[in-house]
C-alpha cells in the first residue's frame, strides 16, 4: 500500500511537471488544465520554483525512500524534470520486482470439528478459516471427503460447494480470509461391542475435535487414534482432542468397564527337578514356573529340605537371595505378575557306601497349589530304587516334560509326579564296584619295515589312536634296547619326546581326542635295529620282531621290503601274507588316513620352514641333514585283525642273497 501511494504521488508530480513545461512555452499534444489554487494545493508551489523543476516536501521523500532523518520536517527537495523522471521509473520498477506469486492458492489456517456420537450414526459440524492467497481467477479449496454426507453448508458470498473426484471443494473468486461452515454425517461400524467411525480430513494449521456421546448411561470410553485430550475450552460439549498432522480421523468408543478392585496375590507353581546320584553326593537342578495372579509380588519364599546346600539361584529381576535354615527367600527388584521362572542348583551329601536318602526337592511356600515332576539319573556305578509316598507317584519317563528330559543326556532311571508341597520319595542307593573299561584304542597300526642283507632294519609304525584319558601310549620296543635306536616320534604331526619306565616300556605322550565320537590322531615312531649278520652262504632264516603295544589294535598292516635279489618262502608268525589291505579297510579308517596325510603335509611344511631357517643361520659348510625312510626292494603285505597284548613277529626263509662284502649295500636294491 505504501508503494502504491508513492506511485500515485509520482503520477501527480508528472501532471504538475507537464503543467510547468506548458507554462515554459513548450508545445505538447495533450494538456492538463488546473486552476491556480488547485495547482498550489497539489504541488505546494510557492512561486519560487523555476519552470521545468519539481519541488517535493521532505516527508514525501521519506515515504518514497523509506528513510528517517531528524530535523528535516520543513525541508524540501528540488529536482530537475530529468532527475524526477528517473526517480519515478526506478520506483515503478522496484514495485514490480516485489510482486512475487504466492506459494499456494490457499491455506486452511485452522479447523474445529464438533461431533456427536451415537450407536448408529456420527454427526459433525466443522468450522474452517481459509486464507485465499491467489488474487485472480477462480480457486478450488478442498474441504471434505465425498465418503461423508453433507447436509448443510454456510459459505462466503459468491462461493459454491462442488464435488470433484472423491472430495468436496469450495469454488470461489474471493480473496483474503473466508469462513466456511459444514455439517455432515459419517457411518458407524460395530465389532464386538466396539463402535468406530473413520473419515479423511484436509490438512490445517490447527485442528481441534470436540466429541460428545449421545448416550452416557453406562459410561463410555472414547479413543481418537494419535490424538491427545486437552483441557476443554469454554463452550465445549464433550471431550476435546488436539488432532495430529495426519489426514485420517479414527474415532472408537465402547462401554467403559469398571476396574475390579485389587485383591491379595495368588501364586501357583509347577516344578521340574533333575536328581543326579553320584559318589556320596546328590546334585539337583530344579526349575520352578510361577503363575502369579490378581497382584504382583516382590518376594518369593521356598522350603529347603534338611541338609541341602544351595549353589546357585537365577531368575528375572533378582535383587538378592538368602537361605536361612529351611527357608529360601528371593528378593526381586520390582513387582512381578503372570508367569515367572526360577532356576535352582543345589546338592545334598549321601553315604559313600550307599543307603537311603530322601529326594531333596525344594518346594514352594505361600502357593495355592503346587505340582511337579522328578527325574532321577545316576552319575556313578550305583543301583537306585525308590518308593514314593505322601502325594507322590511313579510314572513312565516318557511322560516327563521335554524340558526336563533335555537337561541331561543320561538315561532317566526313575520318574515321579507329585501334587502339593508335602511329599516324600526315599531313594535306596546300592554302591557297586567299578570295572575298568577301555579308554584308549588303536584303530589301525601301519608298519613299514625295510630289511637290509647285512642284518640292519629300519621301521616306521603309525598308530591311529583314539584316546579318552590315558597320558601315555606304552610300547615294548623289539630286541635289546642297545640294538634298537629310536630316531623320531611324532603325535598328531608334532614332534614328541618319548620316555622309558622302570619296566623298559617306551612311553609316548598322548593328547586327548576331540569330538563326540573321539576323533583319532596319528602317533608315528621311526626306529633302527642293528640285528645280526646273515649266514655267509646267502641263505637262512630271518626273524623280525615288531613293537608290542599294550592297547588293543583293531587292524594291523605291515609293508615288508626285502632285497630284490633274494627268494623268500615259509612265512610264519601271527601276521598273515595278503595281496591287498583295501578289502579290510573301512570308510572311517580311510577318512582317518586322509587326516593323517594332511597332518603329515602340515608337518612337512613346518619342517621345510625350519630347514630354511637352519640353512640361513648355519655356519659355512654345515648343511642340515634330512632323513627319509627308504622303501625299495621286494614288497610283501601282511596283516592281522584284532591284536590283544601279544607278541608280534615275522619269520621267513631266504635264499640267493649275495655276500654283503662282495657287492656292498648299493648293489642289492
Amino acid at each position: 500500500m505504501r508503494r502504491a501511494r508513492l506511485v500515485g504521488l509520482a503520477l501527480a508530480c508528472v501532471v504538475i511537471a507537464a503543467a510547468l513545461v506548458a507554462s515554459a512555452g513548450e508545445k505538447e499534444e495533450s494538456k492538463v488544465v488546473l486552476t491556480w489554487d488547485q495547482f498550489k494545493n497539489i504541488t505546494g508551489w510557492d512561486g519560487k520554483v523555476a519552470p521545468g523543476e519539481i519541488l517535493i516536501p521532505w516527508p514525501e521523500v521519506q515515504k518514497m525512500l523509506d528513510i528517517r532523518l531528524a530535523g528535516m520536517a520543513g525541508a524540501k527537495v528540488k529536482l530537475s524534470w530529468k532527475d524526477f523522471r528517473a526517480l519515478v521509473e526506478w520506483s515503478v520498477a522496484r514495485s514490480k520486482e516485489d510482486k512475487l506469486p504466492p506459494p499456494a492458492d490457499y491455506v486452511i489456517t485452522k479447523a474445529a470439528y464438533t461431533g456427536s456420537l451415537s450407536k448408529d450414526v456420527a454427526t459433525f459440524d466443522v468450522a474452517m478459516e481459509v486464507s485465499v492467497l491467489r488474487t485472480k481467477g477462480w480457486k478450488r479449496v478442498v474441504l471434505l471427503p465425498a465418503t461423508v454426507g453433507v447436509n448443510e453448508a454456510t459459505l462466503p458470498k459468491d462461493s459454491y460447494l462442488n464435488v470433484r473426484g472423491n472430495m468436496y471443494e469450495l469454488l470461489t473468486q474471493a480473496t483474503g480470509v473466508l469462513d466456511v461452515k459444514l455439517s455432515f454425517a459419517a457411518t458407524v461400524t460395530e465389532d464386538g461391542g466396539m463402535n468406530s467411525v473413520t473419515f479423511e480430513r484436509v490438512p490445517s494449521g490447527t485442528c481441534l475435535l470436540d466429541l460428545a456421546i449421545a448416550d452416557k448411561k453406562d459410561g463410555v470410553k472414547v479413543t481418537v487414534a494419535g490424538a491427545q485430550a486437552i483441557k476443554p475450552p469454554a463452550g465445549a460439549k464433550g471431550t476435546v482432542f488436539a488432532l495430529p498432522a495426519g489426514n485420517r480421523v479414527a474415532i472408537s468408543w465402547e462401554r467403559e468397564i469398571k476396574e475390579i478392585k485389587k485383591g491379595p496375590p495368588k501364586l501357583y507353581a509347577q516344578t521340574q527337578t533333575l536328581v543326579a546320584v553320584g559318589d556320596g553326593l546328590v546334585t539337583c537342578r530344579e526349575k520352578i514356573v510361577y503363575s502369579i495372579v490378581h497382584a504382583g509380588v516382590r518376594e518369593l519364599s521356598l522350603n529347603v529340605p534338611t541338609g541341602v546346600n544351595i549353589l546357585d539361584v537365577r531368575c528375572s529381576y533378582l535383587h538378592d537371595w538368602r537361605a536361612e535354615g529351611q527357608t529360601l527367600k528371593l528378593q526381586l527388584e520390582r513387582e512381578v505378575k503372570g508367569i515367572h521362572y526360577v532356576d535352582l542348583t543345589y546338592e545334598k551329601a549321601a553315604a559313600e557306601a550307599g543307603g537311603t536318602v530322601d529326594t531333596p526337592v525344594i518346594s514352594t511356600a505361600d502357593t495355592e497349589r503346587e505340582r511337579g515332576f522328578v527325574a532321577v539319573i545316576a552319575l556313578a556305578n550305583v543301583e537306585i530304587s525308590g518308593t514314593p509316598k505322601d502325594g507322590a507317584s511313579a510314572v513312565d519317563s516318557s511322560t516327563l516334560p521335554p524340558e526336563l528330559l533335555g537337561l541331561t543326556p543320561q538315561p532317566v532311571l526313575l520318574a515321579y509326579r507329585y501334587v502339593g508341597n508335602k511329599f516324600a520319595v526315599p531313594l535306596q542307593i546300592t554302591k557297586h564296584e567299578d570295572v575298568k573299561v577301555l579308554v584308549t584304542i588303536v584303530d589301525a597300526a601301519t608298519f613299514t619295515v625295510m630289511q637290509t642283507p647285512d642284518g640292519r632294519r629300519i621301521t616306521s609304525v603309525v598308530y591311529d589312536v583314539r584316546n579318552n584319558r590315558n597320558q601315555f601310549l606304552r610300547v615294548k620296543m623289539p630286541g635289546d634296547p642297545k640294538d634298537c635306536e629310536i630316531w623320531s616320534v611324532s603325535v598328531s604331526g608334532r614332534s614328541a619326546r618319548p620316555a622309558v619306565d622302570k619296566a623298559g616300556m617306551t612311553l609316548i605322550p598322548l593328547i586327548r581326542s576331540t569330538g563326540q565320537h573321539l576323533t583319532a590322531f596319528p602317533v608315528e615312531i621311526i626306529y633302527v635295529e642293528k640285528g645280526v649278520k646273515p649266514p655267509a652262504g646267502g641263505k637262512g632264516k630271518i626273524r623280525i620282531d615288531l613293537p608290542k603295544c599294550t592297547q588293543p589294535i583293531m587292524h594291523l598292516m605291515c609293508n615288508l621290503y626285502l632285497p630284490k635279489v633274494g627268494r623268500y618262502k615259509s612265512f610264519a608268525g601271527p601276521l598273515k601274507v595278503v595281496e591287498d589291505f583295501k578289502q579290510l579297510r573301512t570308510q572311517a579308517l580311510e577318512g582317518r588316513q586322509v587326516r593323517i596325510r594332511r597332518a603329515e603335509k602340515q608337518a612337512a611344511q613346518i619342517q621345510s620352514a625350519v630347514d630354511e631357517q637352519l640353512r640361513r643361520t648355519a655356519r659355512p659348510g654345515v648343511t642340515p641333514i634330512k632323513v627319509n625312510l627308504p622303501t625299495s626292494g621286494t614288497k610283501f603285505k601282511l596283516q592281522k585283525i584284532l591284536v590283544l597284548d601279544e607278541d608280534l613277529w615275522i619269520e621267513l626263509d631266504y635264499t640267493h642273497w649275495p655276500g654283503y662284502k662282495k657287492r656292498g649295500f648299493l648293489g642289492i636294491f
